[in-house]
């Protein structure tokens, strides 16, 4: 686990989402292993990019989320987001 980190945080616009694709991009050609906040700008995020970032910790998400919320709860508190990225089922 690296404990230096670096937080790169912006305003969604056109011009921001073509520097962090940029970033994102050259960190993927170097094998430097990143992170991206889920609330922040996270328009790259998908199911198998969460699954390479976290690994087996979206399982242990899952959990957690399915044990802290029955199902009408956890209606409540899905979004488009979540769906997309694989994390409401």
């Amino acid at each position: 686990m690296y404990s230096d980190a670096t937080e790169l945080d912006g305003v969604d616009s056109g011009i921001s989402r073509i520097f962090f694709k940029k970033v994102w991009d050259r960190l993927e050609e170097l094998d430097i292993p990143y992170t991206l906040h889920w609330g922040k700008i996270n328009f790259q995020l998908n199911p198998s990019l969460l699954q390479k970032m976290y690994g087996d910790n979206i399982a242990k998400w899952k959990d957690c989320r399915n044990n802290l919320l029955n199902e009408k709860s956890r209606k409540v508190f899905t979004n488009e987001f979540m769906v997309k990225c694989g994390l409401a089922d």
